[in-house]
């Protein structure tokens, strides 16, 4: 309405909602506008931070596979020379454990690293029959290589920390004192690890005699920590090295517990893993070790089997169900219950052979006096 209580004209109306429509656009543009540039700046602040950690990721994943190498490169020398892997540990005269195969095999590592490192010099600084931690051996600690830290490691250079190990098992490629050859290895090469780069966590003194504790199969078993996120940097035993994602637990491999139940007279085990993944490259033996498996889970199930069977024999051979049983064959014998079921089938079986018989033996009667006549005694007459 307007101050003289007329109407508005319909094109004043038309233009102020014309002009609010405009507002509400601008409005809804600057929105639009803030939201892309908020998306802007966090695609920056992104890139930015890619930038900045990614590349250094991926130079200390490089490094740390060149170190590998690096290191694998000289056990396999030392393989090559001796016809074995080094031994875990070198030992005294008294059977102690004296320095690491990290020492052992400075001399096989090719010349040029060799010569840059003064690696002949370091080991022949050692003494090889003196315990890592002894007067002597303990000085070299702070020499320690610099390719036997992980490019990822925290630990100082000088602390003596190596992240390079091997395992520790029975099964493994470094078992012990008694090194190994090829022909000790069942697993396919490139599925068995010698080394790998382990978290500082579990890094040890370079020199010493210490490494990686697995033993497969048991729920206190040591289990690796990354220094790489998913997964570890490997050296196997055909001469790769790659980057090893955390394999799936294999289901051949997992420990049996002893639990089960009754499925009729059959005993089932549930078997629960209780080991790490990396068993299956962990080991040298693995296949022969599931096959082992295998027929001692066969044969567990085999005795359980026997042994329901002599329980249920033992509880029928008691000396109650033992009376039980006697008492009714004595009872059947006085019944004379087996021979009376015979005696009645013999006789249902020769009634029902009367019953055919003798509708038969009538029937030929009434049709020989139907051609003879009634007088079926005389005799049939001859044709001359």
């Amino acid at each position: 309405m307007s101050e003289n209580g007329g109407t508005e004209p319909k094109n004043v109306r038309k233009k102020k909602t014309g002009k609010a429509i405009k507002q509400q656009h601008e409005e809804k543009a600057r929105k639009n506008n803030f939201r892309i540039l908020l998306f802007l700046l966090f695609l920056v602040a992104g890139g930015v931070l890619t930038w900045h950690y990614w590349p250094e990721k991926v130079s200390s994943m490089d490094a740390s596979i060149s170190r590998t190498k690096l290191i694998l490169g000289a056990i396999l020398n030392y393989k090559k020379e001796k016809g074995v892997f080094p031994p875990a540990y070198r030992t005294n005269v008294l059977g102690e454990p004296t320095v690491s195969w990290r020492v052992l095999i400075l001399p096989y590592f090719e010349e040029e690293i060799r010569k840059q490192y003064k690696l002949d010099e370091l080991f022949g600084a050692f003494n090889l029959n003196e315990k890592w931690d002894g007067e002597n051996n303990k000085k070299l600690l702070s020499e320690m290589p610099l390719f036997y830290v992980s490019p990822a490691s925290k630990n100082k250079l000088g602390d003596g920390k190596t992240n390079f190990l091997t395992i520790r098992n029975l099964n493994s490629t470094f078992p012990g004192a008694k090194p190994i050859s090829d022909a000790d290895i069942t697993d396919v090469l490139v599925n068995t690890v010698v080394i790998f780069e382990a978290h500082d966590q579990q890094s040890v003194f370079w020199s010493s005699p210490e490494d990686f504790n697995y033993e497969p199969g048991f729920p206190a078993s040591e289990i690796p920590k990354y220094i790489y996120s998913g997964g570890l940097v490997c050296g196997m035993c055909n001469g790769t090295v790659n980057f090893k994602n955390e394999p799936s637990p294999v289901p051949e491999l997992i420990w049996p517990q002893e639990k089960g139940y009754s499925e009729g007279r059959k005993v089932v085990t549930i078997r629960e893993s209780h080991t790490s993944p990396w068993i299956a490259l962990f080991t040298r033996n693995n296949e022969a070790r599931v096959a082992v498996l295998r027929e001692e889970e066969e044969a567990r199930i085999r005795a359980e089997e026997r042994k329901q069977e002599l329980a249920r024999r033992k509880k029928w051979d008691s000396p109650k169900n033992q009376l039980e049983e006697d008492s009714l064959l004595e009872e059947l014998k006085d019944n004379n219950f087996f021979r009376k079921d015979i005696q009645e089938e013999e006789l249902e079986v020769s009634q029902e052979v009367e019953e055919i018989q003798l509708p038969r033996e009538e029937s030929e009667e009434e049709d020989t006096k139907s051609i003879f006549g009634e007088d079926s005694g005389s005799e049939v007459p001859r044709l001359e």
